[in-house]
């Protein structure tokens, strides 16, 4: 039987993530039973970097932290606190590894996860064993014994699909080990902004993972990307930086699912204050993090227009903050209609996500580039209309079931929503009902198909 071991390397130290690719790495291990009935394989999470290769328990990618009760009117102290330390945590080891030249050891030292000895090793053991042993919360025991070899699981026709974000983590030995014994290795690819775009990116984040990219051509068996826009602009890149070298055939896509977990969501695990604004006046929000590229500055000019012309409706920004953005939540958080009609809601839950889908106006999405736009498909998929940047991905993945706007020229969205407010949805389009886009066991499927044919 294949077993296909699936990269979780990062969601493994990051269970608190909410967003993006933990969000897919989450849904498509969901479909474990699913693969395993269809294609007869066994898919088991796994972690896999500094050169290990550990068993993970599923239930380990879930954040069974403080965020997960956040039905008061209030953040808890609890949950304060651990946001504050979480940021102090995450930008500290930005500006030591700045303040040291981007140094490569240094960098390993500070960016190595919990499982291997670094800045987040020492941490984990000085501090927060201390506080699970206080708490009853102690790390469950490893099943296997650090004396065994990891690597004795893996056999013939066995597959690793690197599915998370490890662009900070030495993969690469794992990897190795893994090819030593003649295995496929498929690597999943998000998008290219760190290399293409890096202006939008945390300075970080575009060095390693233009690193990580490059290094993975010598083992990488084959890329698939999350759309036929992201494959185009592989495809060129490695064209340009590799001439002769690649294999076209390396070269796949398959779209991602968009279907929730079906819940009772009335009363469960939403935080007051959400309710009441969304019962006050319509309103339209966006979903992600608060970072350059998704353009939030963008918004909220079209929305300062749209209040001084008298245009009562809300804007809400869903998502946690980002890099480069400090002017940009210097001016949020000092504008006027703060916590009146322009609203930030961070750690909110899939509760809470499904809630503001449900009772939306309208998803604005005017990101500069995309890999693939997951929001525009969940909204969709709740019947709730879009209005996203007329961008190439936007186009693949909307189609005709959504509108556009110009995102050069703020007043182009706020005509549109200004017509919206007067007229309705005539020039932007309503959901059709019979509108359906893949569920995560249908994605999950066309990658797995698109896995077992490469290479």
């Amino acid at each position: 039987m294949t077993t296909l071991f699936v990269d979780c390397s990062y969601l493994r130290d990051h269970a608190y993530l909410n967003t993006g690719i933990q969000r897919v790495v989450r849904s498509f291990l969901e479909q474990t039973e699913f693969l395993e009935t269809k294609h007869g394989i066994k898919v088991i999470p796994v972690s896999i970097s500094h050169g290990a290769f550990d068993v993970l328990d599923t239930a380990d990618l879930y954040d069974k932290g403080p965020q997960d009760s956040p039905s008061v009117t209030k953040p808890s102290i609890k949950l304060r606190l651990h946001i504050y330390f979480e940021n102090v945590y995450r930008t500290g080891r930005v500006f030591l590894d700045a303040l040291f030249g981007n140094n490569e050891r240094i960098s390993k030292f500070l960016f190595a996860p919990r499982s291997t000895f670094g800045l987040g090793f020492i941490v984990d053991k000085i501090i927060l064993d201390p506080l699970r042993f206080i708490t009853g919360r102690k790390r469950k025991k490893k099943s296997i014994s650090e004396e065994s070899d990891p690597f004795s699981m893996i056999n013939q026709d066995d597959i690793l699909l690197l599915l998370d974000s490890t662009w900070y983590s030495d993969i690469w030995p794992s990897v190795k080990k893994f090819k030593e014994h003649g295995n496929k290795v498929v690597a999943v690819i998000y998008d290219l902004i760190p290399i293409t775009h890096p202006q939008f990116c945390d300075d970080y984040l575009a060095e390693v993972f233009k690193k990580w990219f490059m290094a993975s051509e010598g083992y990488v068996d084959g890329y698939i990307a999350i759309s036929k826009t992201v494959r185009d602009d592989l495809k060129k890149f490695m064209d340009d930086c590799l001439p002769n070298k690649i294999d076209r055939d390396k070269f796949d896509y398959f779209y991602l699912g968009a279907d929730f977990k079906h819940r009772d969501i009335e009363g469960q695990d939403i935080r007051v204050d959400l309710k009441n604004e969304y019962q006050k006046r319509p309103t339209y929000f966006i979903v992600s993090t608060i970072e350059p590229r998704k353009n939030h500055a963008y918004l909220l000019d079209a929305f300062d227009k749209l209040w001084e012309k008298g245009v009562d409706v809300n804007l809400f920004f869903v998502g946690r903050i980002g890099w480069k953005v400090d002017s940009f939540m210097a001016r949020m958080q000092k504008h006027k209609q703060y916590n009146k009609r322009l609203f930030h809601w961070q750690n909110i839950n899939d509760n809470e996500l499904e809630y503001c889908y449900s009772h939306a106006k309208a998803l604005l999405f005017p990101s500069f580039v995309e890999g693939f736009g997951l929001p525009i498909i969940e909204s969709l998929e709740k019947k709730l209309p879009v209005i996203a940047g007329d961008t190439p991905i936007h186009r693949e993945i909307g189609g005709d079931n959504i509108g556009y706007c110009d995102i050069s020229n703020p007043e182009d969205l706020m005509n549109i929503i200004e017509d919206i407010e007067e007229n309705g949805f005539g020039n932007v389009p309503m959901v059709d009902e019979q509108y359906r886009w893949l569920s995560w066991a249908e994605s999950s499927d066309m990658l797995y198909e698109k896995i077992r044919k490469m290479g």
